[in-house]
């Protein structure tokens, strides 16, 4: 996957910020890969969030904060129950959706995503 790059303004965002549909079965899944945040600044920071498609979270990740413009690693597990069906989003949102009005401000990169079974 390419460099996923993000220019937050300060308005109130809008949630989600990027959605990936996934089209995976039931098991044990880890999401990795880099970020750097440059002059970002938001209360709470971003998180990516794993749901069914039914809208039942699975799983969230730490939320993602400046880092001075130096590349950091993320990674976390989650896992896909057989009743969520096929399909989950990944969806990069404010670690807070009561303060998604409030805005942020920023530049957020995003690189080297890898997504890996871990188990049944």
């Amino acid at each position: 996957l390419g460099l996923l790059w993000i220019l937050i303004t300060g308005a109130a965002i809008e949630l989600p910020i990027v959605r990936q549909y996934l089209f995976i079965g039931a098991g044990r899944y880890r999401l990795r890969g880099d970020y750097m945040a440059r002059q970002f600044r938001s209360e709470e920071g971003l998180q990516w969030v794993v749901r069914c498609a039914s809208k039942a979270q699975l799983a969230s990740g730490s939320p993602v904060s400046d880092t001075g413009g130096l590349w950091r690693h993320f990674d976390f597990d989650f896992s896909v129950p057989a009743d969520c069906g096929m399909v989950v989003t990944l969806q990069l949102q404010t670690a807070s959706t009561t303060k998604a009005a409030l805005g942020a401000h920023g530049r957020v990169s995003f690189d080297a995503f890898e997504l890996e079974r871990t188990g049944p």
